[in-house]
């Protein structure tokens, strides 16, 4: 077998915590004819580098055992790995659409991929990752972009100037929507009396947050604690023209914590591991798979004295790892239950920081 191709048998995929870890350079083929048999094919299969990769998607719609995660899933590494999928119209829907994820994923976690719709287009692809330069560019999600809410931002900078706040919220949609009529009982039942302030702004991407925090005069406040979650619109495809790496998302929360610890270094930090919802469904897609390896790199960044990692992403899944219906209203964000669950499974966590009572209604 020529040594440039790696040909691999479908590894397990273990379930925990919400995070997904496939085994360090593990790499995957379909069933069926395999990449090996498609190399066969490719005139001067010499020329193949090392760092390719060939993926036949056949078999690819199969889930692993007792999950809805696919069976098939990238190396949790890529990085400097170039796939090829060979996606061919005999291919079925099942499995087409399964590689597809499987190939958005490899890219989220920071490989290169090529789609080839035929066999007689593999030389021309091989050609152009040999020859191709990734050029460094800054990362997209560490760099202020000024956001639309204009008549929000100057209404929460009238409160940051005005009144002291024990407790700072910075987020997106789901953080915002914790100002709605009907999650309020919820907001007030935890932080009502804990002088609380929520910055989420809903459709808002680490770089808006950061715009945001630039343009706030930070230096009023001495909260006890901020709580950061934010992420999913960085990895929305389907509302923003740019999808960030996880590499890319984890540096941008990582600036958002700097901005936040600049400003507040006798505060206390929550990182929120991002929520597991999408807009794509009850079923995991690669928008999960980026965001849960985004998540597993901002773990790094706390030390339990001044920044602490929360997750909380089990109360929004079944023991499969799909989403629970009532859970979410649109599958991507909470419902008001998913909001007293998040709220609640928090609480000890946010009593150990502020040294104050737990929120939570007592059982008798």
């Amino acid at each position: 077998m020529n040594k440039a191709l790696k040909l691999l048998s479908i590894a397990s995929i273990v379930l925990a915590t919400g995070s997904l870890r496939a085994q360090e350079g593990v790499f995957l083929k379909g069933e069926g004819k395999g990449a090996f048999a498609l190399a066969l094919e490719i005139k001067d299969a010499a020329r193949i580098p090392e760092n390719v990769v060939m993926v036949n998607p056949v078999g690819f719609g199969k889930k692993a055992c007792n999950s809805v995660y696919p069976a098939a899933m990238p190396p949790y590494n890529p990085e400097g790995c170039n796939l090829v999928m060979v996606l061919e119209k005999t291919v079925q829907e099942k499995d087409r659409e399964a590689a597809m994820q499987y190939m958005k994923t490899w890219k989220g976690w920071g490989g290169n991929v090529a789609l080839v719709g035929s066999r007689d287009s593999i030389d021309v692809v091989l050609y152009g990752m040999m020859t191709e330069k990734k050029a460094e560019r800054p990362n997209p999600a560490a760099i202020p972009v000024k956001g639309r809410a204009k008549a929000r931002h100057e209404a929460k900078a009238k409160l940051i100037s005005e009144n002291a706040y024990k407790v700072i919220f910075i987020g997106n949609s789901i953080t915002h929507n914790m100002e709605r009529a009907d999650y309020v009982p919820v907001w007030n039942k935890y932080y009502g009396d804990r002088m609380a302030l929520n910055l989420g702004t809903s459709g808002y991407r680490t770089e808006n947050l950061l715009w945001e925090l630039d343009n706030f005069e930070l230096g009023k406040q001495k909260p006890e604690l901020c709580i950061i979650g934010i992420g999913t619109n960085n990895v929305d495809e389907k509302h923003y023209s740019y999808r960030c790496t996880s590499e890319e998302l984890a540096g941008g929360i990582k600036a958002i914590l700097d901005r936040v610890r600049a400003a507040w270094p006798e505060s206390r930090v929550i990182l929120l591991r991002c929520f597991p919802g999408s807009y794509d469904g009850q079923l995991p897609t690669s928008h999960r798979m980026i965001l849960d390896k985004a998540s597993d790199i901002v773990s790094t960044f706390a030390d339990n004295e001044n920044v602490f990692f929360c997750d909380v992403n089990h109360i929004f899944l079944n023991e499969d790892g799909s989403l629970r219906e009532d859970m979410f209203y649109d599958w991507l964000h909470p419902s008001v239950k998913g909001a007293e669950a998040w709220f609640s499974e928090m609480e000890p966590l946010v009593c150990k920081i502020l040294r104050d009572n737990d929120h939570r209604e007592v059982s008798e």
